[in-house]
Order: C-alpha cells, then structure tokens, then sequence
C-alpha cells in the first residue's frame, strides 16, 4: 500500500502514524465521513452528520495506525520499516532450519505488538500467511547481509 501526500509528510513514520486522524485518512482514502439527511422538523433543512458507511472502517484504520505509532515510538523505532528490516536481519542470522525464521520474526512482532502473545496469533495467522512469510525470509537469506 502507497500513502502519499501534497503536503509531503510522512505518513509511515511512527510520530505520524501516533498523530494521524479519522479526517487525514478520510481525506487519502477519499472517503466521506458526513452523510446529508433532511432535518427532523424544519422542511427543506439538510443536516449533515459525522457517519456513513466507511466510517467504522476509517476509525479502525486510524486506531490499528495511532496504535501501531505508540508502540514502535516506545520501542525506539522511527518507523516500521526499520522494525521490519531489523527483524528480518537478526533472522539470518538463527538457525538454518526453513521456518526457524519464520518463527523468528513471529516472535518478535508478537513480543512488540501483542505483548508475547503468540496464541493471537494462532487464532488469526493463517497457513498461506505464514507461507509467504517463510518465502520472504529465505529470500532474504539468499540474498545475505550486505
């Protein structure tokens, strides 16, 4: 997914996904977030209302991104780009096993997201997932530290 914006902020990084806001995202997703009905008793007045039927998704967005900004910020990481690409290196160096990686990463999205939760992960984290996951990190593997 690609996020951009006229105003060039930074929209991934963790201050910014701390800060953003239903109106911010409502504005990059071009979703409205008022909806138009006519008023109760008064003929030919329109009120607009915060609503509409994006509007549960935008807040879901907006709490998953305010979250996420909150943890990588405490856990010293500027964005999650540089949690990712610090993940995925600390994984090459482990074991050789094909998922020992995998498991790897696993582990420390759930240490910093979830609290060590890993049966969350168990409830959510599907078998074609955790495929792609693996595929990743051997390419990484192949391609070596740099």
């Amino acid at each position: 997914m690609y996020i951009t914006s006229s105003d060039r902020s930074d929209f991934l990084s963790a201050q910014e996904m701390k800060a953003v806001n239903n109106s911010k995202i409502a504005e990059l997703l071009a979703i409205p977030l008022h909806v138009e009905r006519p008023h109760d008793t008064i003929p030919g007045v329109t009120i607009g209302e915060l609503g509409g039927p994006l509007y549960g998704f935008v807040q879901l967005i907006v709490k998953v991104l305010n979250e996420t900004g909150t943890i990588l910020a405490s856990s010293g990481y500027p964005n999650l780009g540089a949690f990712v690409a610090e993940t995925l290196k600390e994984s090459s160096r482990g074991p050789t096993q094909p998922d020992a990686n995998v498991d790897f990463v696993l582990e420390r999205v759930c240490a910093l997201f979830l609290g060590g939760e890993m049966r969350l992960v168990d409830c959510y984290f599907d078998h074609a997932a955790y495929s792609h996951l693996s595929r990743l990190s051997r390419y990484v593997k192949s391609r070596g530290t740099r």
